[in-house]
């Protein structure tokens, strides 16, 4: 109840949101959200081979306006996440540091290391991996094995 009165007595004006926005604009909402929304306009995009170079471009158009609308929504829920979370000086000091050069070169080189990491990694199954563990820890949730084909019966053993 507390934590709702305090995002709702900050609001735009507020210089504690601001310094929160300020920092939300600058993170890895902020990063990696443009970097999700190419690949998933992509995927989109060769998903429909059917449409024209013309809606192809209006696709892409409309993907970029979504991009915005939600990146404005993911701003200003970080943004409040942290007003609710940390106090206005702890604010106004890391909104002071995003602003600096070491925190530029940072976001800068953020995207690359993103990628890179993501490469690294592969795919990762994480619900797979963990109901293999537990299979193995418990007997339980293990993958039915595939058929074994049957065993041949007299009958067709005896056939020529």
């Amino acid at each position: 109840m507390i934590a709702a009165l305090l995002l709702l007595a900050a609001g735009p004006q507020d210089a504690a949101y601001q310094s929160a926005r300020k920092i939300a604009e600058h993170g890895m909402l902020a990063t990696v959200g443009p970097l999700m929304a190419v690949k998933e306009t992509e995927e989109l995009v060769l998903a429909h081979p059917e449409l024209t170079p013309a809606e192809k471009a209006k696709l892409h158009e409309v993907a970029r306006e979504q991009e915005e609308l939600a990146r404005r929504k993911m701003m200003d829920a970080e943004a409040s996440a942290y007003v609710a979370h940390m106090s206005a000086a702890d604010l106004k000091a890391l909104a002071a540091w995003v602003d600096s050069p070491l925190a530029h070169r940072q976001r800068t080189a953020l995207p690359q290391i993103v990628m890179s990491t993501m490469q690294t990694l592969g795919t990762i199954d994480f619900k797979g991996s963990v109901t293999k563990a537990y299979c193995a820890k418990t007997g339980k949730l293990c993958p039915e094995a595939p058929a074994s084909p049957a065993a041949p019966t007299a009958d067709e053993t005896a056939k020529p």
